[in-house]
């Protein structure tokens, strides 16, 4: 039997036995605390400004090492959408290239890479890319001459590049299809010990054709006359045929990712600022990419997608305009935002000016003034928006007696609103007998329609 002396003894030691509970699991919150602050910090720091000039380079490598090991990031995503995705980035972004050891040897070195501008997006995208290729491939970052900050995913692994990123990239084309069958066309000549002269030839006429060479230093015919070589060949002995994969809309997203831009043009017609949804992609002047992008017109006219391709400047476009074509293209691209990575604001805010461009009638002023206000956030234009703001204020001034925009006369009994939204009833009826006189009926008409367009503008979180 317990005296009263061994029970307080035991509930004392209770008691600090709760108390070392209590302190142990209040400390582990704390610690939490500061992680998830931490993490929220660099999210705020990179939200705010992708670029911020606050985190140098070994902040930033942190957070991708962080991103790596960090459960959050590891989500389940369509390999084959991913890697579609990818191979267009890589047609847009990626590089392909290397470098001989010296001038005295041969030996030719890889070098793989994607480079991106750094934000949060970018650095998700290579997180997620990376993990592909379990984590072998490297970063690097550096500071660009805007005070910007670049990422490279690179490989200098042959056997890297020969097993897993050349047979991941795949379904690129034109130069970048062909760099990389001659990248691995030179790591196969390599391997042949017993014709390494009669290769050398070879070598280095691939090496010298491959995507990015604008940075070599000796010409070709130097480097043939350093290895007392006289050319036979021309870089077609390697004959490589087209790839006719039928083209993706992943990777078509992708291709945009790297080399789109996204924007809406504005003009001025009949005294009132009009708006054109335009998506453009431009590459540098080559026969393969005047072939690509004609290839991808032919895609986009498959689906009843009007394109055009030019030539303006050093620079191929392909340019898709107007609001019927951009909605259609937006619809056959995934609706997923997070495929959009960091064009993801670009398409949200792109989304909502589709829906108010074929809203916002010439008459209706309110429905002008948002997407004016919507378009200065998506794109930076040399006119600043004092200048658009005042002549939609001088328009409507001098329209401003036209207030029945979506109202018409009905049989000479009734006004009838027809919004062009989704709503019931398509048609409401404003009867002069119900409301006394045509006067009254149109003052009804104007509050009804006014209700419903405010009541849209919140739906789709415009206003």
């Amino acid at each position: 039997m317990q005296t009263p002396a061994s029970m307080e003894k035991n509930n004392i030691l209770i008691f600090i036995l709760l108390i070392l509970i209590i302190n142990r699991f209040f400390a582990q919150i704390c610690i939490n605390m500061f992680y998830a602050f931490s993490f929220l910090l660099y999210i705020f720091l990179f939200i705010k400004d992708g670029n911020n000039l606050n985190l140098n380079k070994e902040s930033l490598f942190k957070l991708v090492k962080e991103y790596e090991t960090d459960s959050k990031f590891n989500l389940k995503l369509n390999f084959e959408s991913f890697k579609e995705l990818s191979n267009g980035i890589f047609q847009a972004e990626g590089h392909i290239g290397g470098y001989f050891v010296s001038k005295k040897n041969n030996k030719f070195r890889p070098l793989i890479y994607i480079g991106l501008t750094v934000n949060i997006e970018s650095i998700l995208f290579f997180v997620y890319l990376n993990k592909e290729f379990e984590y072998k491939m490297n970063y690097s970052i550096e500071k660009l001459p805007s005070d910007k900050f670049y990422i490279k995913l690179y490989s200098r692994d042959w056997k890297l590049i020969i097993d897993k990123i050349i047979p991941y990239f795949n379904n690129v084309y034109g130069d970048k299809y062909k760099g990389l069958k001659r990248l691995e066309k030179i790591y196969y000549l390599q391997s042949e010990y017993n014709n390494k002269e009669k290769n050398d030839e070879k070598i280095i006429l691939l090496a010298y054709h491959l995507v990015d060479n604008s940075k070599r230093k000796l010409l070709i015919k130097d480097r043939f006359s350093l290895f007392k070589i006289s050319p036979t060949l021309d870089v077609n002995f390697f004959f490589i045929s087209e790839n006719n994969k039928p083209l993706n809309f992943y990777f078509l997203l992708g291709f945009i990712l790297g080399d789109g831009n996204i924007y809406v043009r504005i003009r001025e017609s009949e005294n009132i600022p009009w708006f054109i949804p335009c998506i453009r992609i431009n590459q540098k002047i080559t026969e393969d990419n005047l072939l690509f992008l004609k290839n991808i017109q032919i895609f986009l006219h498959k689906e009843n997608i009007n394109s055009y391709v030019y030539i303006s400047g050093h620079l191929i476009y392909l340019s898709i305009e107007g609001i019927i074509n951009i909605e259609k293209f937006i619809k056959l691209l995934t609706d997923n935002s997070f495929y959009w990575f960091w064009k993801k604001k670009e398409y949200l805010l792109l989304k909502k000016a589709l829906l108010l461009m074929k809203l916002a009638a010439s008459k209706w002023q309110k429905g002008k003034e948002i997407l004016l206000n919507l378009v200065y956030s998506i794109v930076k234009y040399e006119k600043p928006i004092d200048y658009w703001q005042n002549i939609l204020f001088n328009y409507y001034t001098k329209n401003k007696n036209n207030k029945e925009y979506y109202i018409s006369l009905w049989r000479e009994k009734a006004w009838a609103v027809k919004l062009p939204i989704k709503i019931k009833p398509k048609v409401q009826f404003f009867f002069f007998k119900t409301y006394e006189s045509k006067e009254k009926a149109l003052k009804e008409a104007i509050k009804y329609r006014d209700f419903k367009l405010n009541n849209w503008l919140k739906e789709n979180e415009l206003i």
